[in-house]
């Protein structure tokens, strides 16, 4: 679903790319996380959708930040 290409300009670097598959099936996901980011704020509401996801990318930032 990805392809690697060597960089023409820099053989030290390989660009990536979504194969034809992989556009497509980036394509359905896409449609599925509408529909749950729709769903989740028909749940909760608009403020607390926003709050919440706030939240998450707070934990999300503070997991990938212990890694480092």
């Amino acid at each position: 679903m990805i392809r690697l290409d060597k960089d023409t300009t820099d053989r030290r670097s390989v660009n990536v790319a979504l194969t034809e598959k992989g556009r497509r099936r980036f394509e359905q996901a896409l449609v599925l996380w509408r529909s749950a980011q729709d769903r989740v704020v028909a749940a909760l509401g608009v403020s607390m959708a926003d709050q919440l996801r706030d939240q998450m990318n707070g934990i999300a930032e503070d997991q990938l930040g212990s890694q480092a």
